[in-house]
């Protein structure tokens, strides 16, 4: 009967006034983030202008991006927002606690996905800059909001480990594999091909044109003087997801011989909840059509191999999970 009680975590843990203060200081600079500025194009051709991401969602319908604007607005303003009140609502209210566990899985990955436009302009500030046409200035809003989804991200974890976990894992699997090793190794290769080679060619009018890929962008990005950018861009989209496949890579040959370690599969999972190279590749996308507006833009082969990676790898992580779970 008790599994099926009411109750508040806010009122089993009366002491913990660091959850409220994170979801207050989340919404705070949510909303300041939304409304300044996050870049600012500079160009030879017209004056300066700086864009806010409500002023960006506006300008994508004004221009008749719809479908652009529409995944702005979906990522930027509305994930965030219902993910703040989702977990007020779980903080505060009354209710089963294998509902909170099921609640949770549901509303973090709201969390990454929100990154979309910061990522989207890491991309057009830092990895595509317009060289000799224009140039693009990652401003403090952009810090504001990633500081507010970042600030969500955690009061997520804080709020999982208190109410515990929603599955356990055994510390061997039910059963092998023989493909999954395949796959995982498959996955690695193809996302250190994709982070280390050209993903792209910018042309401009046959003037300038340059070649990059994603290391390369973080590189210049902390060049540009955008250090705390760089890191963090380094770090979710490159470190992470690094280790994430490393970690996918041992723990598919560790099942081959029926070794496992739920803490292994637990590490994994919050290491996943972190890494960004799904929410990387929507933005990336976003950007190649901006940017096919104001350049010649060439897909190269660092491109696929992402893609693909970013294909594969949910496939082993949900199968090597399967395998682990109670």
């Amino acid at each position: 009967m008790s599994g099926k009680s009411r109750s508040s975590l806010f009122r089993e843990r009366p002491r913990r006034v660091d959850v409220p203060l994170l979801i207050a200081a989340s919404a705070i600079t949510l909303v300041v983030g939304l409304f300044t500025p996050i870049v600012r194009i500079s160009s030879s051709l017209a004056s300066d202008s700086s864009y806010s991401i409500m002023a960006g969602i506006a300008g994508y319908f004004s221009d008749g991006d719809i479908v652009i604007g529409s995944i702005i607005l979906l990522f930027s303003c509305v994930f965030p927002g219902v993910k703040l009140v989702a977990l007020g609502w779980l903080w505060f209210a009354p209710t089963v606690r294998e509902n909170r566990r099921r609640s949770l899985r549901i509303i973090e990955p709201l969390g990454k996905w929100s990154m979309l436009d910061v990522l989207v302009v890491i991309l057009f500030a830092g990895a595509v800059k317009l060289g000799l046409i224009a140039d693009a200035t990652v401003l403090s809003g952009a810090y504001v909001f990633g500081a507010a989804i970042l600030l969500s991200m955690i009061t997520v974890m804080v709020i999982a480990a208190i109410a515990g976990p929603e599955y356990r894992y055994r510390s061997s699997p039910r059963k092998r594999s023989f493909m999954l090793p395949v796959l995982a190794i498959a996955s690695l290769v193809l996302l250190a091909a994709g982070l280390l080679l050209p993903m792209m060619r910018v042309e401009k009018w046959l003037l300038w044109q340059e070649e990059y890929s994603v290391l390369s962008g973080a590189f210049k990005l902390a060049a540009d003087g955008e250090v705390l950018l760089a890191l963090g861009f380094f770090l979710f989209v490159i470190l992470l997801p690094m280790l994430v496949q490393l970690a996918l890579v041992t723990l598919s040959l560790l099942q081959l011989f029926g070794i496992g370690s739920e803490r292994a599969i637990a590490t994994l999972i919050e290491f996943q909840r972190w890494a960004m190279v799904d929410v990387f590749a929507l933005a990336l996308c976003i950007a190649l059509i901006r940017l096919g507006e104001m350049a010649s833009i060439e897909p190269r082969i660092g491109l696929y191999c992402f893609a693909a990676a970013v294909l594969i790898t949910p496939i082993v992580s949900f199968r090597l999970r399967a395998l682990h779970r109670r």
